[in-house]
């Protein structure tokens, strides 16, 4: 089954979307991974009556923060852990991931390390809590 993100916040709302506080590091390094936490809803269900009565959620992202440092190294492994728990199967690397042959992925795996990406930082990209935009809503 489909689902849908509506990810567009309100004026009102644009504080909880803490990837404004990382988005020239996303433009200045677009190959890197950032682990997110993110809180959503459901925002509708669209049927499709044509289509046997097929029903699609839209769901509305509420807050995403990035994490960073040991938070992201943890926010992954609760990751893989989930994904787990979800398919019954180990976490494979994405195609973003550093290549070490495949062989070594295991459950093992300490929070923030991943033997499928050996020394991999799951915090390449640091807040920009400098930023002017940062800076206007923390006041």
């Amino acid at each position: 089954m489909a689902v849908n993100i509506s990810a567009k916040f309100g004026k009102n709302a644009e504080l909880y979307n803490g990837l404004a506080s990382i988005a020239d590091q996303l433009i200045k390094q677009p190959q890197d991974q950032v682990t997110a936490v993110v809180t959503l809803r459901t925002k509708f269900v669209k049927e499709d009556y044509d289509n046997g009565g097929a029903a699609t959620p839209t769901v509305k992202v509420l807050q995403i923060e990035p994490m960073f440092g040991d938070a992201a190294a943890t926010a992954h492994h609760l990751q893989q852990v989930a994904f787990k728990t979800r398919t019954g199967n180990p976490m494979e690397p994405t195609l973003f991931d550093q290549d070490s042959g495949g062989d070594d992925w295991r459950d093992d795996d300490e929070p923030g390390e991943s033997a499928a990406v050996p020394g991999a930082v799951f915090s390449a990209i640091e807040p920009a809590s400098t930023s002017k935009r940062a800076r206007g809503k923390a006041q």
